[in-house]
């Protein structure tokens, strides 16, 4: 099941070189859903870019898809990369990919994975807002700016909400001269978390996790090293996923602990594995805390989070929900 590729150049010197093993097929098989990608430079004695294809398992764990070395990042080494994943992988698509803002991925997923919703890394772009708008940031007037920002464009719940709370900050604060106020505006359905919804992206918004891995293979793995020795630690971090991977399994043979009484808490302890479960018992436990006002007698309600609540979450906007009782 041990699958690689290579291209070469017209000297016949490997330019590009692809791996995954047969746990790493498999778990591409069952966890295709969505992938993390990113690439990581001059990792190695060759000067070549890393780029592991990171997935998610079903325990919510990162695992590793496959790896690459890449001689460049233009449209055409990404296109090739991805269309040996695709070879590699049975021709099988992933459904999501997320990524940073290179332009030239984008035009590889466009070209190679048309059918593949991609997303932008939300922290990357929201990490350039904070570099581009300093200034900006640091008025006084705008002391509160960059927290209403942030909450704005990572909590916004509907397209709706987002589009009118983003459209009032200009009569909020002084915002001239902040021009990537304009360009997030105008890719804002390439990273804002509410127009993604719909598609599934487990735990992520951020290529945080593909950064991760960057880090885990670096622990044991210096830019003097061959390429055969990233391919032994590629094969033991495998090897540790697929252990933890077969313990969790086993853990979630036993009954978690129950927080309430209902019974479709004890219904999500046969649905999820135990730690799935864990984070929705979270939620559950969370969205106890919230508090209502009668606006209008059995019609409009103002929803509240209290003032416990909060120690666990950043938003503080209050949501008008109108109820008909009959």
């Amino acid at each position: 099941m041990f699958f690689y590729k290579f291209s070469i150049d017209e000297n016949n010197k490997v330019k590009n070189i692809f791996w995954s093993n047969g746990t790493s097929r498999r778990y591409y098989e069952e966890f295709r859903d969505c992938i993390s990608f990113d690439t990581t430079y001059n990792t190695n004695k060759y000067s070549l870019k890393f780029a592991p294809i990171v997935g998610i398992t079903g325990h919510g764990d990162n695992c590793l898809f496959g790896c690459a070395f890449i001689m460049d990042e233009t449209t055409e080494t990404f296109e090739w990369l991805f269309q040996t994943m695709l070879t590699c992988m049975g021709g099988k698509h992933p459904k999501t990919i997320i990524t940073d803002q290179d332009l030239a991925m984008k035009a590889a997923i466009r070209n190679v994975l048309p059918d593949t919703i991609h997303w932008n890394c939300f922290f990357h772009i929201m990490k350039k807002a904070q570099e581009k708008g300093g200034r900006i940031f640091s008025l006084e007037r705008n002391k509160k700016l960059h927290d209403d920002l942030f909450d704005i464009l990572r909590n916004s719940l509907t397209e709706t909400e987002f589009e009118y709370l983003y459209k009032k900050l200009p009569q909020t604060y002084d915002v001239d001269g902040f021009r990537y106020l304009d360009d997030m505006w105008f890719n804002r359905e390439n990273f804002v978390p509410c127009y993604f919804k719909k598609h599934f992206f487990p735990f992520i918004n951020s290529i945080a996790r593909s950064e991760g891995t960057n880090a885990l293979f670096k622990l044991d793995v210096t830019p003097r090293y061959s390429i055969m020795r990233f391919m032994n630690e590629f094969q033991r971090i495998s090897d540790t996923t697929e252990k933890n991977q077969a313990e969790q399994d086993f853990e979630t043979r036993s009954m978690p602990w129950l927080s309430m009484a209902y019974e479709f808490e004890r219904q999500a302890t046969r649905m999820y594995n135990r730690k799935i479960f864990f984070k929705f018992q979270k939620e559950l436990i969370l969205a106890t805390k919230y508090e209502a006002q009668e606006l209008q007698k059995n019609q409009v309600y103002a929803v509240l989070k209290s003032e416990y609540h909060r120690q666990f979450e950043f938003r503080t906007r209050r949501y008008i929900v109108t109820v008909d009782l009959t």
